[in-house]
């Protein structure tokens, strides 16, 4: 399937979530889901995450500066 999709079926809030070739799930804790994979919120607060890290390195990369790793939490 071409472009993002995201699924959900009968097993309380366990989504399937994909883009491209690769396919992820999202849940809720328990009770409310099974707790398999992080919470939409969560995967938010990781995109956010992601992205603050990814613009750090090339950030520091086009400016040629030793940035040995950069840390978000």
């Amino acid at each position: 399937m071409d472009g993002v999709w995201v699924t959900t079926g009968r097993t309380y809030y366990k989504t399937e979530i994909g883009s491209r070739q690769h396919c992820v799930i999202a849940d809720e804790p328990m009770p409310l889901g099974t707790d398999l994979s992080p919470t939409p919120y969560e995967f938010l607060l990781i995109a956010l995450g992601s992205c603050v890290n990814m613009t750090l390195r090339m950030y520091a990369d086009r400016k040629g500066w030793d940035l040995e790793s950069v840390e978000v939490a």
